[in-house]
């Protein structure tokens, strides 16, 4: 059985991760949160195509998540 082929889906689905990184990036700047720019510089976005799925995955340096929801204090 042939699967069904969602051509202009991987389109749509690249532009959407496109739309959120910049839109991350954005939040970054308006939030003043870029200092020296490594992880406004490291946002990008993929689409994997699996068996039966799609995924759009965001990708960012590893300390985002302090950025994000700040750190415990030192």
């Amino acid at each position: 059985m042939e699967l069904i082929k969602f051509d202009k889906l991987i389109s749509v689905l690249e532009q959407y991760g496109k739309d959120v990184a910049e839109n991350y990036k954005d939040q970054l700047i308006q939030n003043d949160s870029v200092a020296s720019q490594k992880l406004l510089n490291s946002v990008s976005s993929t689409v994997v195509v699996g068996s039966f799925s799609y995924m759009v995955n965001l990708s960012l340096e590893e300390y985002w998540k302090y950025m994000e929801y700040g750190s415990k204090p030192h």
